[in-house]
């Protein structure tokens, strides 16, 4: 007679977790209803497990688990249709759904109490998350179970860089990391009453930075994040081409409306740049993605010949820095050897020339024998300001004092942070947050505080404009009007990161101004390789003789870039570096 499945959980749960929850639950199931295909009986690989605190079950000592359990996976491939094996018989979408949540490290900095509170949350939202995606999935109407049961772990960095670098080889942290149990052809079996999604790994720490720089609270950014993983579970594949991503970022759009919650999906907001934890897989040659979150390619189809990379233009947001706005030490060895091996390397960034020099100094990447100085060639305030092989800079575009008073006057009415800057230096009409933050954290000069708008329209010609807001209401409302604005007044919008709006002269870009640098270097566009990741960064990789896309950029530059390459949190810049110049 079989036992009913809620105590035969609980079982399942107060075991010792020497393997992960879902391989577990999934293992203890087939032995009681009689499954044909079990595990193999050899164990996992022996070795002290890590501890983790579970809110709810048993003892500390069973809720060890070895992080050597992902090795009983062969091979992590991506996960085929739910539905296979499993006959045809009542809906899925009718079964109860259980979430088991496991705490591992110290997210949030040992925040407890917060912790908690997320916890419980999650464990309510992700009973939600399940249901919904289940009913809008038409590949689940087949499947008949009894019960659904999903593993959440939530973690800090540290855990999830071990994990990642352990599993992934790549030695970051990232934010969310799925891992099918669909994978597990031992497990599926039609005795089963239950069906065992598999895990979600989430960040707490990554999630609490993406929300702030997306200009939402954490618990918005867990229920992205939860709902790209539960989907990954269910097969949904953002890396099989632009029709799989396109549908995944579309049923992720819609699970999250179908709750009311806010904020966009995981893909629709960061482009194709996800980080689920399956590993990467030899892909065909000429193809941009590899597995998800890895991003690689088969052999290089680029618009360059045979010459040498002589010169390469680096971006700093989103490519040279990483999501916590530093150098990592990869991509300094990586750069440093480039510059030992006679190869020149000059920043093209939105950045201003003092931002780029602070910002490279901790990396030891300023001075004379860095990459920036202010007696070095470089592109800055994106492709407004050209300096020289001496420092020196050379003439450029200025924008129209009538978009400069409009934009402070519409400033002050919306109560919107707006800085100018000149080139070096930058002025605002107020000391908002947001305006400090610009210095603090992306090393902009510290704007000075004109007394008027008048002040700043007829004083020096200023470069470009940059609005300050939470990300909602740049993409809401400034963003909106100032597209609409600056048509036939002669600038443009350009947006680097979803809390900024820049405004900049019309025709200006970073391949625009590194044009005129390249001349005066006597370098020819055959011979630069272009790293970047944003919108404002197209121009720059669609013309260079080998133009590489980070693994977090924007869809329109991967799909004008030569390669494309691990993100910024994943040593990118030191694979382009070492796969085309080294």
């Amino acid at each position: 007679m079989r036992r009913h499945i809620p105590d035969l959980l609980q079982v399942v749960r107060t075991s010792m977790l020497a393997r992960p929850p879902s391989r577990l639950l999934a293992q203890s199931l087939a032995t009681t209803f009689g499954a044909v295909r079990l595990l193999p009986p050899s164990g996992p690989p022996a070795g002290e497990p890590p501890h983790g605190r579970r809110w709810q079950g048993p003892p500390a000592a069973s809720r060890q688990r070895e992080r050597s359990w992902r090795a009983w996976r062969s091979g992590w491939s991506r996960c085929d249709c739910l539905a296979r094996d499993i006959p045809a018989q009542s809906s899925v979408k009718e079964a109860a759904v259980g979430v088991d949540v496991l705490v591992e490290g110290k997210p949030l900095s040992g925040d407890w109490d917060n912790v908690e509170s997320i916890d419980a949350q999650l464990r309510e939202d992700g009973v939600k998350i399940v249901r919904q995606a289940l009913a809008l999935d038409p590949a689940t109407s087949c499947i008949s179970k009894e019960s659904v049961e999903l593993s959440l772990v939530l973690c800090d960095d540290d855990h999830m860089q071990q994990t990642n670098l352990e599993w992934r080889q790549v030695d970051s942290p990232t934010d969310v990391l799925s891992f099918p149990m669909m994978d597990d052809e031992d497990l599926i079996t039609e005795a089963l009453p239950v069906l065992v999604l598999g895990d979600v790994m989430i960040s707490l720490d990554t999630a609490r930075r993406q929300a702030h720089e997306r200009g939402h609270d954490l618990v918005t950014e867990c229920r992205i994040l939860l709902v790209h993983g539960v989907l990954h579970l269910l097969g949904h594949d953002h890396d099989r081409g632009d029709e799989e991503w396109e549908a995944m970022a579309q049923q992720e759009q819609r699970v999250l409306e179908a709750l009311g919650w806010q904020g966009k999906g995981l893909i629709s907001a960061l482009g194709n740049s996800m980080h689920s934890g399956l590993l990467a897989e030899e892909v065909d040659a000429g193809s941009e993605t590899g597995a998800q979150g890895d991003f690689s390619t088969g052999p290089v189809v680029s618009k360059r010949s045979s010459r040498q990379i002589e010169l390469i233009a680096l971006d700093m947001d989103g490519t040279l820095l990483d999501s916590k706005s530093k150098i990592l030490e990869s991509s300094r060895e990586a750069i440093m050897l480039a510059l030992n091996k006679g190869v020149s390397i000059v920043l093209a960034t939105g950045k201003a020339r003092p931002a780029a020099i602070e910002a490279c100094a901790a990396a030891k990447l300023s001075g004379e024998n860095g990459i920036v100085s202010a007696k070095s060639p470089g592109v800055f305030l994106q492709g407004l300001a050209v300096y020289s092989t001496k420092g020196q800079l050379l003439p450029g575009p200025s924008l129209p004092k009538d978009v400069l008073s409009s934009a402070f006057q519409y400033a002050v009415d919306n109560d919107v942070a707006c800085v100018g800057f000149l080139g070096d230096t930058c002025v605002t009409l107020d000391m908002k947050e947001e305006v400090k933050t610009l210095h603090s954290v992306y090393y902009e000069p510290l704007a000075k505080v004109a007394s008027h708008p008048d002040e700043i329209v007829d004083g020096p010609p200023l470069k470009k404009l940059i609005f300050l807001a939470d990300a909602q209401r740049i993409e809401e409302a400034v963003k909106p009007k100032w597209q609409e604005s600056v048509k036939g007044r002669g600038a443009a919008v350009m947006q680097a990161v979803p809390i900024m709006l820049e405004i900049v002269p019309e025709g200006v870009n970073k391949w625009e101004g590194m044009k005129g640098l390249l001349q005066e270097m006597a370098f020819p566009a055959e011979a630069v390789m272009a790293i970047g990741d944003g919108g404002n960064d197209f121009e720059m990789v669609q013309g260079a003789g080998l133009g590489v896309a980070m693994g977090n950029a924007v869809q329109k530059v991967k799909q004008v870039a030569d390669v494309v390459v691990a993100t910024n949190d994943e040593d990118g810049v030191a694979e382009a570096i070492e796969r085309f110049v080294l």
